[in-house]
């Protein structure tokens, strides 16, 4: 006869594996996540032009492809996924 605190232990295994496993996939969807200045511009209740002026000027760390901006996820969030202030990103 099976023991049921194995059967609990096995399940309880199960589920930390798929928390680990969400947990880092969240994590390198984080990394890997872009926004546009018309969105980071929602996020601060800036215009798009605000914004995009902070990335020409080096206020906004940003990477430019062709004639757009794109704002990584880590740069206006932190490791709780709070956005930070932009004075803090000055």
């Amino acid at each position: 006869m099976n023991n049921p605190f194995d059967i609990i232990q096995s399940q309880i295994n199960e589920l930390k594996s798929l928390l680990h496993h969400h947990i880092r996939d969240k994590d390198q969807q984080r990394r890997t996540s872009h926004y546009s200045p018309a969105e980071i511009a929602k996020f601060y209740n800036k215009t798009p032009q605000t914004i995009r002026s902070y990335c020409s000027r080096g206020i906004l760390k940003s990477v430019r492809i062709g004639r757009s901006y794109q704002i990584k996820h880590t740069t206006i969030f932190d490791e709780n996924d709070n956005l930070i202030p932009l004075n803090r990103l000055k």
